[in-house]
């Protein structure tokens, strides 16, 4: 077989690690497309188009995956990491409507959230941050995968106070993303606890948001 007529592995190996539905292989598969078009310059072997297909569609792809996970960091990972803390900041900024947005269910009344927040206010302080409690993170028991139940400690200027949110990543029934809370609930032996809406405290339970 005449060299001329053998196709670059290089070529090749570059269109299919960019169809590849994994971020590492499409990020090689135009640096693959590139060496494929240098060894098909200088031995003549063929596969140019498959060596530029895989560099545009390995591009495209690194380009998607980059958006996407930027896009999951924000709507997904860091309200998991920090519960509704961008919420309860609107909401004390007097952005009641903001801090409604975060949350799933609507409330049940016009000033419900309003009166949450002026409680919170009142008992705490004004609100200043929020980060997962590890402590109370029970390895034993696998959280839901789709309707997290995530301890908090919420961090007022008056007082440190535990909390526990309910994150829907998705409904059971549809892979559609949700990504809203489903309530936020104020632990305060002392003063009573609080809960966001209250609607959605009814009938629920931590055993409702754990894995069977």
């Amino acid at each position: 077989m005449a060299a001329s007529s053998r196709r670059s592995l290089w070529a090749v190996a570059s269109l299919v690690c960019s169809l590849a539905v994994c971020p590492p292989l499409c990020l090689i598969g135009p640096l693959l497309g590139v060496v494929a078009l240098f060894e098909t310059r200088r031995r003549g072997t063929t596969g140019r188009g498959l060596a530029k297909a895989g560099i545009a569609v390995g591009l495209a792809a690194t380009l998607g995956w980059s958006v996407f996970a930027w896009w999951w960091n924000d709507q997904a990972r860091e309200p998991m990491l920090h519960g509704p803390q961008s919420a309860l900041r609107a909401g004390f900024a007097g952005d009641v409507a903001t801090f409604e947005a975060a949350f799933l269910a609507p409330p049940g009344e016009a000033d419900e959230a309003a009166r949450f927040i002026a409680t919170l206010r009142d008992r705490y302080g004004q609100f200043q941050s929020a980060t997962i409690d590890e402590a109370r993170l029970d390895a034993d028991t696998p959280l839901d995968r789709a309707r997290p139940l995530i301890p908090y400690r919420l961090q007022f200027a008056e007082a440190e106070i535990s909390g526990e949110a309910v994150f829907v990543l998705f409904q059971p029934s549809s892979v559609r993303p949700v990504l809203r809370f489903e309530r936020l609930t104020i632990v305060d032996p002392a003063g009573g606890d609080l809960v966001y809406p209250v609607s959605a405290a009814d009938g629920a339970t931590d055993a409702d948001h754990r894995s069977p």
